[in-house]
């Protein structure tokens, strides 16, 4: 008897040691951000369908996750980007969503083929006179290696 308790608590060990090692969505999608990106020589910025690349021609982002805390680092992020160093989290199911925490400015990401698209909107601050600080932002970054 005592060798068939042996048995089944052996057997439980094994099997509750046991996990599926398949990353989850959210697991797959910081390994997909987490590099650093650049303009390179294919990028752009766009602010209301306007090309103001020149303004970002130095610009790189650099998101990691580092023992859960999710944080990016930003070069020349300009108005777009007010700080240089932030943390940041999903905001949906599909983790295609990210909330900067220094404005709560949600950034729609897509990673495809070694590129990231981000976009998001700023709103227009109520004096009005802070051109090209607001609008709708989309970066077409490409990985820097």
């Amino acid at each position: 008897m005592k060798r068939f308790y042996l048995a089944i608590f052996i057997s439980f060990a094994l099997l509750s040691g046991c996990k599926d090692d398949e990353p989850g969505k959210e697991e797959v999608q910081v390994n997909n951000l987490s590099k650093t990106w650049s303009l390179g020589a294919d990028g752009y910025v766009m602010v209301n369908s306007q090309d103001i690349s020149y303004d970002y021609s130095e610009f790189s982002i650099r998101f990691s996750d580092a023992g859960g805390d999710k944080v990016y680092y930003v070069t020349n992020g300009h108005y777009a980007f007010p700080a240089a160093i932030d943390t940041w989290n999903f905001t949906d199911q599909n983790f295609e969503e990210v909330v900067r925490h220094v404005d709560g400015t949600v950034m729609e990401t897509n990673v495809e083929n070694n590129t990231l698209t981000i976009r998001f909107n700023i709103p227009q601050p109520s004096n009005g006179k802070l051109q090209g600080g607001f609008g709708d932002f989309e970066f077409y970054l490409t990985e820097y290696k």
